[in-house]
C-alpha cells in the first residue's frame, strides 16, 4: 500500500497480535481519517495510529490514579509492549530509510507514532 508502514509485530510468532491499519476505506459515521486528494507517499510529518485486533490489551496495563496523593497513572509494558518499544519501533528506519520516528507512544491496545517521510 502506498505511504502506509507497519511494525513487524508478527516477527515474534509467541506474540503474533494482528494490527487494524487505517486504509481510505476505513469510515466512521461516513467519514474518511484521510484527507481526500492527499498522496500520503510524499514526504511529511504524519501521526500514525494502529489497533490491536478486537482491541486486546497485549502491550500492557494502566496503572496508577488521577487522584491526589497516588502514583501518576502510566503504562506498565507486558513483555510484548516492551519488545515493541524497544526493538520493533527502532528498527522502522532500517527497512524504510525513508522514515524518522519521532515519538511513540504505546497504549494497551494500540500504539501512536509520529514520524517524518523524506
Amino acid at each position: 500500500m502506498k505511504g502506509v508502514f507497519f511494525v513487524g509485530i508478527g516477527l515474534y510468532k509467541k506474540f503474533f497480535v494482528p494490527l487494524h491499519s487505517m486504509s481510505s476505506e476505513t469510515r466512521v459515521n461516513n467519514q474518511t481519517y484521510r484527507m481526500h486528494g492527499h498522496d500520503y507517499a510524499r514526504p511529511g510529518t504524519y501521526e500514525v495510529t494502529m489497533l490491536v485486533a478486537g482491541r486486546q490489551a497485549v502491550f500492557g496495563e494502566l496503572v496508577g490514579t488521577t487522584k491526589a496523593g497516588g502514583d501518576a497513572p502510566r503504562l506498565e509494558p507486558s513483555e510484548l509492549g516492551k519488545i515493541v518499544l524497544e526493538r520493533e519501533i527502532p528498527k522502522i528506519h532500517h527497512y524504510y530509510p525513508m522514515v524518522e520516528v519521532w515519538q511513540g507512544g504505546l497504549m494497551p491496545d494500540h500504539l501512536h507514532m509520529i514520524g517524518r517521510i523524506t
